[in-house]
């Protein structure tokens, strides 16, 4: 067997699983995200707040990685960063990009694509404080994607920085910062016995602070 009929012999999400009520949907896309995380979590799907950001320079090199989602309200969905890291500094130069959550136990999936903003000195620093010590070691590290000559000077610059933190528990990383994707679309994928179906809501507008999404279906 081939590499390629191995992949193609192996299963598939959807296939047992029942189809959606779209009526049953939010009327914004936030709230979808929200609750597509609660139904992950009870099928017991691990990391179900996880998500891929994929971001990009001005001359189009496009970079991808997968982080934890930290806050999911009005209209943003919030992550963090070291301000030096690779995706900080593509952002800093081309601030727009895309995120992917997948959830194959239940045949979800749901994307977004808009532009980042930087939430504050105030959110970095309470991001910050929220992670637990360990957390903040790796954040104090520093170094995010440059060469590591071997994991020994890791280790050391690892509890350098634990001793760190610990010993001055409310100390805050200046290089740490707390950003959020603020959507211009969201689309929700869902595939069962029935097909799939794509949901989309698209950026309207805003009326009194609330913004107003135009939802639609996408041919699958």
């Amino acid at each position: 067997m081939t590499i390629a009929q191995w992949l193609r012999a192996l299963p598939v999400a959807g296939e047992d699983l029942p189809d959606v009520d779209l009526d049953r949907l939010p009327e914004d896309p936030i709230t979808l995200v929200v609750d597509s995380i609660r139904h992950a979590v009870d099928a017991g799907v691990p990391a179900p707040h996880a998500m891929t950001l994929a971001t990009a320079d001005p001359a189009g090199l496009v970079s991808a990685r997968a982080l934890i989602l930290k806050d999911a309200t009005g209209d943003r969905l919030a992550f963090a960063t070291r301000r030096d890291s690779f995706k900080a500094a593509q952002l800093a130069a081309n601030p727009r990009a895309a995120v992917v959550f997948l959830w194959p136990a239940v045949g979800d999936q749901l994307r977004a694509y808009g532009p980042v903003i930087d939430l504050g000195d105030e959110a970095s620093a309470a991001d910050f404080l929220a992670r637990n010590p360990y957390s903040r070691a790796s954040c104090v590290t520093g170094h995010q994607g440059e060469e590591l000559p071997d994991r020994d000077v890791h280790a050391a610059a690892f509890t350098a920085a634990l001793e760190k933190v610990t010993a001055d528990p409310d100390y805050v990383d200046p290089d740490w910062r707390a950003m959020a994707l603020v959507p211009d679309a969201v689309e929700w994928w869902h595939t069962s016995r029935a097909g799939q179906v794509r949901v989309v809501y698209e950026r309207a507008g805003e009326d009194a602070a609330r913004v107003r999404w135009r939802r639609f279906l996408r041919w699958p």
